[in-house]
């Protein structure tokens, strides 16, 4: 009887160490993937910025004069224009995180919060704009507004072809259904 009660324990025990040790893989794991895609969103971050600039450098018809004048001062623009669609998001966040206790006040806010933040961009982009006018020439700025239309334009047709069956084509095919109704 004793043995079998060690026995017993003797198993609880080699399954519990097992099961820790899984736990504490599939953690380690977790963290290795954050980090992973952490580095990995940097990266394609950094691709994408690369080539948006040699883009606008290309179609402005920048020299390297107004480049090195040019990118640092829209860098500025472009970094505060994240960190407000940074805060913005974390708000949603919040108010996803507790819906069951957010009151109308709270949805209000976030609300008010998301229809202010084109405002907020517009009003950056009209400071920048000034200051981009001490760089470039009216047709550059023109051809600069311009391109950056096309480069989203054309980013945007690039993701829908990669992307053959994603959620935006499986919303466009749901949206479909609604017309004929």
């Amino acid at each position: 009887m004793k043995k079998g009660i060690v026995s017993i324990i003797m198993t609880l025990f080699v399954l519990l160490c097992g099961n820790l040790n899984i736990v504490a893989q599939n953690n380690n794991t977790k963290e290795n993937n954050s980090f992973n895609q952490q580095k990995n969103f940097k990266n394609r971050f950094e691709e994408f910025y690369n080539i948006k600039r040699q883009y606008l450098v290309k179609e402005v018809g920048m020299t390297k004069e107004e480049e090195e004048k040019f990118f640092p001062v829209y860098d500025e623009l472009q970094k505060k224009k994240f960190d407000e669609q940074m805060n913005l998001r974390k708000t949603i966040k919040e108010l996803d995180k507790n819906k069951e206790t957010a009151s109308s006040q709270s949805y209000m806010a976030v609300a008010e919060a998301m229809n202010g933040i084109k405002l907020k961009e517009a009003q950056l982009e009209t400071e920048y704009f000034k200051k981009f006018k001490s760089i470039l020439s009216p047709e550059k700025l023109y051809k600069l507004q311009h391109a950056e239309m096309r480069f989203n334009m054309e980013m945007l047709k690039k993701n829908n072809r990669e992307k053959p069956n994603s959620s935006h084509d499986k919303n466009n095919r749901d949206l479909k259904g609604l017309e004929n109704k």
